[in-house]
């Protein structure tokens, strides 16, 4: 079952809130669109230019492959999981995906892998909204949460290798 808006109002509303920060203005009628926090290119932060309105622009190189930090701070209860999707505009810029679901039990901030196909450099705005989470409600519990299975990710904070 694919939750709905207010099941994820009412699972940010919870002790362990699902998303942190929350922004009602992100939520869609079945996902939560996250944002970008900073972006890394072979293993190095990207550091933001200021275009004249103000916003922080990233340049990607072409045909390079690149990480996403996302802002927001994920606890996935131990009945959830999470599918990520590029929002359609990026992928009409030719940006390309390389996302892996979101398991039951993980909390931390993702690393989202996309690559530039394009020929020439293109720019993300940081704080922009980059990736549509559509979370699903498992049957049951599974017998080992995600720490317990590999938790390779586990609390992260910054752009993981």
């Amino acid at each position: 079952m694919i939750l709905t808006d207010g099941d994820i109002i009412e699972l940010c509303n919870a002790e362990e809130p699902l998303i942190a920060p929350f922004n009602e203005k992100q939520l869609t009628p079945n996902g939560y669109d996250v944002s970008i926090k900073e972006i890394a290119v072979d293993g190095k932060t990207l550091e933001p230019r200021e275009d004249s309105s103000g916003k922080k622009i990233i340049v990607i190189p072409a045909k390079k492959p690149f990480i996403i930090l996302t802002r927001e701070w994920l606890i996935m209860p131990a009945i959830v999981v999470g599918t990520p999707f590029i929002k359609t505009k990026y992928a009409r810029m030719g940006i390309v995906p390389a996302f892996g679901g979101i398991e039951a039990g993980f909390r931390g901030n993702l690393n989202l892998c996309a690559m530039n196909g394009n020929d020439a450099p293109i720019e993300l705005c940081l704080d922009a909204t980059f990736t549509q989470i559509m979370f699903h409600l498992a049957g049951k519990k599974p017998q080992k949460l995600y720490a317990q299975r590999s938790g390779n990710y586990q609390n992260q904070d910054k752009v993981m290798k």
